[in-house]
């Protein structure tokens, strides 16, 4: 577990935190997710209290700023992370392939 985070939080927090910033901003809405990483604020760092949580955070996070740009990306990136963790699908896993329709003109 140190590999993935090169055993330095301080820098993890502030790349995990100037991502999140450069997501609002591409989405027009600079400034307003300064509120989100205050002591209980959604996506605060400071709430992960082990690495695992840490990693969630960042895939989370991650997927977020994907499925706005590419959503293929973002289906990816759940079968690779298994996050988030949704349970609308009924047979509790997402699908592991893409469907891809065939049209016969």
């Amino acid at each position: 577990m140190k590999l993935r985070f090169l055993n330095d939080d301080a820098a993890a927090k502030i790349a995990y935190e100037a991502a999140i910033t450069a997501d609002f901003a591409a989405r027009d809405m600079a400034g307003q997710e300064t509120a989100m990483f205050g002591t209980g604020g959604a996506v605060a760092w400071g709430n992960a209290t082990s690495n695992e949580d840490k990693l969630e955070l960042i895939y989370m996070q991650k997927w977020v700023a994907l499925f706005y740009m590419d959503h293929i990306e973002a289906w990816s990136e759940i079968r690779r992370t298994d996050c988030p963790k949704l349970s609308s699908h009924t047979a509790e896993e997402y699908p592991r392939t893409l469907c891809f329709i065939l049209r016969v003109n």
